[in-house]
């Protein structure tokens, strides 16, 4: 997990609209998870244990990475803020196989698609959580 306390106005551009510029949307939490190494292993007849063909290639090869953003979603009253979440929501639900800019991260992108989400109100406070399912690098 990324200690966020830094740049508050940070947060993630993708298909031309950022979370804070376009919707003023503070990120509380993320998580960019490495990615694992696929693993073949396989037992062979007459052979004690089993072997590891990750790499018959030449090189290792991995699984895909989630990455989750938590935001927080506020307004005015109950229905500015569940306005928003829609808006917010109608976003980041339609990214298929896009470009994931994180401007903690100005040297690099994901190349993800929206997985799930998870909706948290709190007297008027709100947090969404939005992961994606990343290429591996």
């Amino acid at each position: 997990m990324i200690n966020l306390a830094g740049n508050l106005q940070n947060g993630i551009s993708i298909k031309g609209k950022h979370s804070y510029r376009d919707f003023g949307l503070f990120v509380s939490k993320k998580v960019v998870e490495m990615p694992s190494v696929k693993r073949i292993r396989e037992t062979v007849p007459y052979m004690n244990g089993s072997h590891d063909f990750s790499k018959l290639n030449g090189e290792l090869v991995y699984e895909d990475r989630i990455i989750s953003y938590t935001f927080d979603i506020t307004g005015n009253d109950a229905e500015e803020m569940n306005a928003k979440k829609h808006d917010v929501s109608a976003w980041l639900c339609e990214v298929h196989e896009e470009d994931i800019h994180d401007d903690d991260y100005p040297h690099l992108h994901f190349v993800g698609s929206y997985h799930e989400s998870d909706w948290e109100e709190d007297d008027g406070q709100g947090e969404l959580t939005i992961k994606f399912i990343c290429h591996p690098y």
